[in-house]
C-alpha cells in the first residue's frame, strides 16, 4: 500500500510528498538483518577455526585480524591494525613476499601456503604457513589482500631437528667410513713397513758386505795391473806359449777395461744402497712416531720408488720431474705418513699423464713440485700438466671410496686418507686447483711446529 500527502500554503500550490513504500522499508530492513546475521556468522567460523584471518590493503597495511592473532603472535590486535606486514616479517622472506603479492595483484591467482617467519610479541620468530587471495569490488577492482595464516611453528622445528639429527648421523657415518679406511690402510701401511724394512735390512747387508770389499778389488788390480806391466817392461820378448795365452785373454784390453768394470760395479752398489736407504726412510720404522723429519728428504725417496713409473715404456715417453725446492725448515710430523701423501698424489698424478698422453692430450708429461715456508707454515705443492679434473667432480675428490679412475683401476681410499693425514693429523689443509686442459694442482700446507 503506497500513502502520499501534500501541504499547501496561502496563494501557493499544494507541494506533494512521497512516502517510502511501506513494504519495501520492510524489504530492506528484513535484507539488513540478514546480512548482519551473515556477518555475524561469519565472524564466528572466522573466530572459531584455528588460523589467523587477515585482510590489508595493497600497500600491506593490516585493516582487519581475527583475534587468533593475540593467542598465535601475542600481539593486542589493535597494536597490528594500520600497520605493515613488512614489520613483523623476518628479513630472509621479505623480497620472495613482496614479490608473491606483486604477482598476486598483477594475476589475481591466489598463493597458497606460503611458509614465512614473523616476529612473535616476545622476539621470537615464529613459522607460519600463509595463503593469499585478492578482494575485489562489484567493477572487479583489487580493493585489498586476504588470506589466513596457521602456525606451523611446532612442525618447522621438527623437520629441523630431524634435519640436524640427520646431518649428524650422515657425518658419524663419514667420519666411521673415514676411521674405517684410516685402520685398514694405516695396517697396510704398517704391514708393508714392517715388510720393506725387513728387505732393506736384509739387502742392506750383503750389499754393504760387496761395496766394502770393492775398494780393495779396485786396489788389487790395480797392483796386478801394475806387475804385469812391470813384467813387460823386463821380458818384452815372452816365450811362445806365454804370448799365445796373452794373445788368447787379450791382455792389453783386459788392463783397460777392468778399472772400468770395478768402477760400473761400484756405481751399481752406489744405487742399491740409495734405494735401501730411500726404502728405509719411507717405511720410517726406526724413527719415532711424531718428530721433527726433513719433507725434500720424503719427496726424495717417494720418487726414488717410484722411478719405474716414471721411465719412458710402451711407446709412452718418460715423465719429466721438475723439483723447486724452496728454503725450507724441517717439520714436526708423522714423517711416514706424509710420504704416504707424496706416494699417493704423485701416483695419482702419474696416473693422470699416462692417460692424458693415450687419448693424445699430453705428449710431454710433466710434474712439477714446489717447495715454500710461508710465515709458520710449510707449502707443499705437486702438479700435473695432463688433462685436469671434471668441474662435477672436485667437490668430491676427498670423500671415501670416491675415484675418478677407470673401474678396477683406483679404489678410492688415497686422497681421502691422505686429506685424514694432512688435516686430521696434521692441523694442515689439502686443496686441489685443477681446470679442464690446465692439468691439476694439489697443495699441502702444514704447521712447522706443534
Amino acid at each position: 500500500m503506497k500513502t502520499s500527502l501534500s501541504v499547501s500554503t496561502t496563494n501557493e500550490n499544494p507541494i506533494p510528498l512521497h512516502l517510502v513504500n511501506v513494504e519495501d522499508l520492510q524489504d530492506l530492513n528484513q535484507a539488513k538483518a540478514q546480512v548482519e546475521k551473515s556477518h555475524a556468522r561469519f565472524r564466528e567460523i572466522i573466530e572459531s577455526v584455528s588460523d589467523i584471518y587477515f585482510i590489508h590493503d595493497l600497500a600491506g597495511h593490516f585493516t582487519y585480524l581475527a583475534p587468533q592473532v593475540t593467542k598465535i603472535l601475542g600481539y593486542p590486535i589493535e597494536n597490528l591494525l594500520g600497520h605493515s606486514l613488512e614489520e613483523i616479517t623476518h628479513p630472509d622472506h621479505l623480497e620472495p613476499i613482496e614479490t608473491m603479492l606483486k604477482q598476486l595483484i598483477e594475476t589475481q591467482v591466489p598463493h597458497d601456503n606460503i611458509e614465512m617467519r614473523v616476529r612473535h610479541a616476545n622476539g621470537n620468530w615464529i613459522w607460519l604457513s600463509v595463503s593469499h587471495s585478492v578482494m575485489v569490488d562489484e567493477t572487479n577492482m583489487i580493493i585489498g589482500i586476504q588470506g589466513f595464516a596457521r602456525n606451523i611453528n611446532d612442525r618447522k622445528v621438527a623437520e629441523q631437528n630431524l634435519q640436524a639429527r640427520t646431518e649428524h648421523l650422515e657425518q658419524t657415518l663419514k667420519e666411521l667410513q673415514r676411521t674405517q679406511v684410516q685402520m685398514i690402510q694405516s695396517e697396510k701401511m704398517s704391514s708393508l713397513g714392517q715388510l720393506v724394512a725387513g728387505i732393506a735390512h736384509e739387502i742392506n747387508n750383503p750389499v754393504n758386505f760387496i761395496y766394502g770389499n770393492l775398494s780393495y778389488s779396485d786396489q788389487y788390480s790395480q797392483d796386478l795391473i801394475r806387475i804385469i806391466t812391470a813384467y813387460q817392461a823386463e821380458l818384452p820378448e815372452p816365450s811362445a806359449a806365454l804370448q799365445e795365452m796373452i794373445d788368447t785373454i787379450d791382455l792389453d784390453y783386459l788392463i783397460m777395461d777392468l778399472p772400468k768394470l770395478v768402477n760400473s760395479m761400484k756405481v751399481g752398489a752406489d744405487r742399491i744402497r740409495e734405494i735401501v736407504l730411500s726404502l728405509r726412510n719411507f717405511s720410517r720404522l726406526d724413527e719415532a712416531e711424531f718428530k721433527v723429519a726433513e719433507i725434500h728428504s720424503g719427496i726424495d725417496s717417494t720418487l726414488m720408488i717410484l722411478q719405474n713409473r716414471l721411465k719412458a715404456k710402451n711407446g709412452q715417453p718418460a715423465i719429466i720431474i721438475n723439483l723447486d725446492y724452496g728454503d725450507i725448515p724441517n717439520v714436526e710430523c708423522y714423517a711416514g705418513q706424509l710420504n704416504q701423501v707424496f706416494m699417493n698424489i704423485i701416483v695419482n698424478a702419474i696416473d693422470a699423464l699416462e692417460e692424458s698422453f693415450i687419448q693424445g692430450h699430453v705428449l710431454n708429461p710433466e710434474i712439477t713440485i714446489q717447495t715454500l715456508k710461508q710465515d709458520d707454515r710449510v707449502i707443499i705443492s705437486i702438479m700435473d700438466n695432463g688433462v685436469g679434473i671434471e668441474p662435477e667432480q672436485m667437490h668430491r675428490l676427498f670423500d671415501p671410496f670416491y675415484t675418478t679412475k677407470p673401474i678396477g683401476k683406483g679404489t678410492g681410499m688415497g686422497l681421502s686418507i691422505s686429506y685424514q693425514i694432512v688435516v686430521g693429523r696434521h692441523g694442515g689443509t689439502l686443496d686441489c686447483i685443477s681446470a679442464i686442459g690446465s692439468g691439476t694442482k694439489f697443495i699441502i700446507t702444514l704447521p712447522i711446529k706443534h
